[in-house]
């Protein structure tokens, strides 16, 4: 239930063309020659491979943050010396446990709902008491799709289990600041964002000729 956030691809590729056509118009450090010569199709292209390479690049860096989590709550010690390209972000994540009482039961679990979905949550456990469904994020920012993937998350879980959460979220670990943010999924949109989720799972089992996922409500 992973997918690229289609504005933060876009913004990536208008940067590249700012930094490497638009400043340097405006700086004049571009010749009305230079700028005749310019093959506009390559810089596009050159554009669209570089917020490839930058999505891949946070990707990585995302998955080693999960992986560091995972071994943190395996009682394992973290070499970030090796690893030092996640040192702020999983500072964030030690900012924010240290904040709070934790106590995880679950982490990078996979779960799956008969609907036709599946996907792997990053945390269950309880947070200062109470029972908690949380997915780690490294971006830049909270993403519209972000609600739709732990309430997904959540569906699947209490399909599974049976199991009712007391909160859901979604933590933010800024790679930059090296601080946590954690926004809380309101449970009486737990089910407006199904709907949402189960919409574009939809479009996409249409687009590819099987038949639309329904969910109990």
């Amino acid at each position: 239930v992973k997918k690229v956030p289609g504005a933060w691809y876009s913004k990536m590729a208008v940067n590249y063309l700012k930094e490497n056509l638009l400043d340097k118009i405006i700086d004049c450090s571009m010749s009305l020659d230079d700028l005749r010569r310019l093959d506009l199709p390559e810089l596009m292209k050159y554009a669209k491979a570089t917020a490839k390479r930058e999505y891949e690049k946070a990707g990585d860096i995302g998955s080693k943050v999960h992986a560091a989590i995972e071994e943190y709550f395996k009682g394992k010690q973290i070499d970030l010396d090796s690893k030092p390209e996640i040192a702020v972000p999983f500072d964030a994540f030690l900012n924010w446990v240290n904040k709070n009482d934790l106590a995880c039961a679950l982490s990078e679990h996979v779960v799956y709902s008969k609907i036709g979905y599946a996907g792997t949550l990053d945390f269950i456990g309880t947070i200062n008491g109470k029972k908690y469904l949380v997915d780690f994020k490294s971006s830049k920012g909270f993403w519209p799709e972000m609600p739709m993937q732990v309430a997904a998350y959540n569906y699947a879980h209490y399909e599974m289990t049976g199991e009712q959460m007391e909160g859901v979220g979604i933590l933010r670990l800024d790679k930059e600041t090296g601080m946590p943010e954690f926004k809380e999924v309101p449970f009486d949109k737990l089910g407006h964002y199904m709907d949402k989720f189960l919409t574009l799972l939809a479009y996409f089992e249409l687009d590819h000729d099987k038949d639309i996922p329904k969910w109990p409500r």
